[in-house]
């Protein structure tokens, strides 16, 4: 199910938090762990009776991981396997049982639902930690509470066994928590249906039209707003996830700080789908670690880790050349003299590397994507045309609004008046106001995609 659908924010969504709410304290788990598989079962009963079979295979294999955690080479048999066990899952029943998934949205035909990544990203992380002897939870339910935590389920954020089970156990059921999980919900709720929609639906015009006749103008319209609306799409998902989890009392951390216009290619890097990226560097980079270190094994695994990347998001080819432009991008950075290589450089080197791989992540084919690069670049000898100044002037006020809070400005303004009483006692009367107007907004865009 949706999270930005009006079923889920005005139905499902306050049913469960009611529900969570009037369950006394010592059945929170409990109430949380069934509340997470019958939202498996909003994709089906197949679905929910495979979740519900890995979930508890994989209890078996985490058990029996820590049992034997002293006979190392042991360990790491069952270890190993339990991971290809849980790649294989993920990769089969991504297709099989959640391939008409349709929990993103406009983006559906962009991106494979990535909720069995999670799952298996999750209990992979789980094992390990039992493989390296770090103190694992025995009770089932909480640990399938961790694997099948139904905020996360859709693009993340990932978080460690270790951690949820701490923030779990720190969980409070409070009024100021809950209205602060309501904020961030709400808020990540406007960046997926008014913000990522509305500039989605602006490529997906141009997406229609010719590429080798379109002009420059209108080629890069499309480019910017494609960035643009699956940043914020992802960005909405996550934030989403993080408002239902603070309104549990469960923190989980940000998954995207402002990577679109980054200053270089390593902060777009470091910026970008934090967890899942932080995940792939702990089993690329962390097993060779002490056994490589040169430069072409560098390589290989910066490589290595940014089509893996680009594959979770989708098996094609041109998601794979996306993550190979990220990972050659950044090894280009690094080569460049630091000398010339300041902060304007980093940001246009930066933009132009990310806007290349956007054209290679919206096309669905290599020669496609050659066909708007070349667009892009004035092949087509057409610069400026009708159709460019219309969208121009259609889509200005969205576009300028999406540029403005993909940067940290706004954030940065807030910060800078902290401090200044008059101000943050305005902001603290405000806010609540600008939350229910977001609301209101979301609504609408709502009602309207649904007719």
């Amino acid at each position: 199910m949706e999270f930005s659908s009006m079923l889920f924010v005005f139905a499902v969504l306050p049913i469960v938090m009611t529900i969570y709410y009037i369950i006394p304290k010592k059945y929170s788990d409990k109430a949380l762990f069934a509340i997470s598989l019958m939202y498996m079962f909003t994709f089906g009963l197949k679905a929910m009776i495979a979740v519900a079979a890995f979930m508890t295979i994989n209890y078996g294999i985490y058990r029996l991981i820590e049992k034997v955690k002293h006979k190392k080479w042991l360990g790491i048999g069952l270890f190993s396997a339990d991971f290809v066990i849980n790649i294989v899952f993920a990769l089969i029943t991504r297709q099989t049982l959640f391939g008409n998934t349709d929990v993103l949205g406009s983006f559906s035909s962009q991106l494979t639902f990535i909720g069995t990544i999670i799952l298996a990203m999750s209990a992979i992380g789980a094992a390990d930690e039992a493989r390296c002897g770090e103190s694992i939870e025995k009770n089932f339910i909480k640990y399938g509470l961790y694997i099948i935590y139904f905020p996360k389920f859709i693009a993340g954020p990932y978080i460690s066994c270790k951690d949820f089970m701490q923030r779990l156990s720190a969980s409070e059921k409070k009024l100021e928590v809950f209205g602060e999980g309501c904020s961030t919900f709400v808020k990540g709720l406007s960046k997926k249906v008014v913000i990522a929609d509305s500039i989605y639906s602006l490529w997906y015009s141009v997406s229609m039209l010719d590429p080798d006749s379109i002009s420059v103008l209108t080629s890069w319209l499309s480019v910017l707003a494609f960035g643009l609306s699956l940043y914020f799409t992802l960005l909405g998902i996550t934030d989403m996830a993080r408002g239902i989890s603070m309104m549990f009392g469960i923190n989980l951390e940000k998954s995207f700080r402002y990577p679109i216009f980054s200053m270089g290619m390593n902060e777009f890097a470091s910026h970008w789908h934090i967890s899942i990226v932080e995940w792939l560097k702990s089993y690329i980079y962390k097993p060779t670690e002490h056994l490589f270190d040169n430069r072409l094994i560098n390589i290989m695994k910066a490589v290595l880790l940014w089509c893996c990347v680009g594959v979770i998001y989708d098996y094609s080819l041109n998601k794979l050349i996306w993550g190979l432009i990220i990972a050659l991008s950044l090894m280009l950075e690094k080569l460049l003299s630091k000398r010339y290589y300041g902060k304007l450089p980093a940001f246009l080197f930066s933009f132009v590397a990310t806007n290349i791989g956007w054209i290679f992540f919206m096309e669905n084919s290599p020669v496609s994507s050659l066909k708007f690069i070349k667009a892009v670049t004035g092949g087509t000898g057409n610069i400026v045309d009708i159709t460019g100044v219309y969208l121009l002037r259609s889509y200005a006020l969205i576009l300028l609004i999406g540029i403005y809070f993909s940067t940290d400005l706004f954030k940065n303004l807030i910060e800078r008046s902290r401090g200044r009483k008059y101000i943050e006692t305005a902001v603290g009367i405000l806010s609540p106001f600008v939350i229910v107007l977001l609301l209101a907004a979301s609504t609408v865009f709502m009602i309207n995609k649904a007719a």
